[in-house]
């Protein structure tokens, strides 16, 4: 062998014993991580981000994804995989899409590798046939069912009857659900978010709001209302409480799901998973 050829050998070795990396490495490959745009506070927030057509999604190193991603992405899932991720130096892709269109790229496969997240409840089945859990719950939560105070008694759900009840246009509800609006005749009144919900809501367009007490909670905090204004009704007799997951890509390496499920674990069990749902709260 040549000196050049040993010089040449000897760095390779180098690079393999200190963490360089040989020039013909192959790169770590990005999961691609789905928001839904504008419809999953505050699980999943955007802020001022580019058009949904630009030429190329946010590729966050895993160096500077906690500082350079905050003013960008926010929520609950989004704060939560962040800070998984971190440390397992795995770079995420996000990609910023319209539900149904998130549905059919999952469907479709047409981007591997990806993780989103769900609950046991409501995920769509032919999203579940193309991914699989990670067995370590993210959050609890429970549906409330909100109206407006006027002075008179909170109901009980079963008196619940012959009213308006405002949902979100195009979402899933638990089986539960749907069974009970026929039981007692509920009219239902379709919002395109949350936002616009809570908005119907006040103005009298429905008798009642649907949603997570976690979402409701942010919600009124985010529209500075005064909660003494609202009625929130436990509807865990309906629906019963839920957690949510992650789901990945079946065909996600093996050795990537059981980190992150470890990751996971561990900022359960060491109060991280909690100190970041708080703000959320």
């Amino acid at each position: 062998m040549s000196y050049l050829g040993r010089i040449a050998c000897g760095l390779m070795v180098f690079g393999a014993c200190f963490g360089g990396v040989p020039v013909n490495a192959s790169p770590v490959l990005p999961l691609h991580y789905f928001v839904s745009d504008g419809a999953s506070e505050p699980f999943q927030i955007v802020s001022n981000h580019r058009p949904l057509l630009s030429p190329a999604p946010a590729l966050i190193s895993a160096e500077t994804m906690v500082e350079d991603s905050v003013p960008l992405h926010s929520g609950v899932i989004t704060d939560i995989l962040l800070a998984a991720l971190k440390p397992l130096e795995t770079p995420l892709d996000i990609l910023i899409r319209p539900y149904k269109r998130l549905k059919m790229e999952i469907v479709s496969q047409r981007f591997p590798r990806w993780i989103s997240y769900g609950a046991p409840t409501w995920t769509d089945p032919q999203i579940m046939a193309q991914g699989e859990y990670i067995p370590v719950p993210i959050v609890d939560f429970r549906y409330t069912l909100t109206r407006m105070a006027d002075g008179s008694p909170q109901p009980l759900v079963a008196d619940i009857k012959r009213v308006r009840v405002i949902v979100i246009l195009g979402y899933t509800y638990a089986r539960t659900f749907y069974d009970w609006i026929e039981q007692q005749e509920i009219q239902l009144v379709y919002a395109p978010n949350h936002s616009s919900a809570l908005a119907m809501l006040m103005q009298r367009r429905g008798d009642f709001y649907l949603a997570e007490d976690l979402r409701t909670h942010w919600l009124l905090r985010q529209n500075q209302l005064n909660l003494t204004q609202f009625h929130l009704i436990d509807f865990s007799s309906v629906i019963p409480p839920s957690q949510l997951f992650y789901i990945v890509d079946k065909n996600l390496p093996e050795p990537i799901k059981t980190r992150l499920q470890s990751r996971l674990t561990e900022m359960r069990d060491q109060g991280e998973l909690e100190a970041l749902i708080a703000p959320y709260r």
